[in-house]
């Protein structure tokens, strides 16, 4: 049996027991997507950009500086893309990459 102890707003303890507590037998699922390995070249780019070892992540969405989204990719089970970035001004970006429960960010240079 457990037992709780909490005080109510008069300052009075109440009890609170516990006889019949079950926990099922799951496991909490880990997502395999390594962020780690996760190559972007090349960078610094002129045209276009390659996302290579994001085969477990959904999309990319590309930011300036000021947080303006200036570009979004949606894919699945893709290993590598390109982006298209030769209309962008030069300058810094950051990559955003998302699979289904987390992100990375990324800095991507525009020559």
């Amino acid at each position: 049996m457990l037992k709780f102890i909490r005080f109510n707003g008069n300052n009075q303890q109440d009890d609170i027991n516990l006889t019949n507590l079950s926990f099922e037998n799951s496991t909490l699922s880990i997502n395999e997507f390594n962020f780690d390995n996760i190559v972007i070249y090349p960078n610094p780019a002129k045209d276009i950009i390659n996302f290579k070892g994001i085969n477990k992540a959904n999309s990319i969405k590309l930011f300036d500086l000021e947080g303006n989204m200036i570009k979004k990719i949606e894919f699945n089970n893709n290993d590598e893309i390109a982006l298209n970035i030769n209309k962008l001004s030069a300058g810094i970006y950051l990559a955003k990459i998302f699979n289904n429960q987390s992100s990375v960010v990324r800095k991507i240079i525009k020559d």
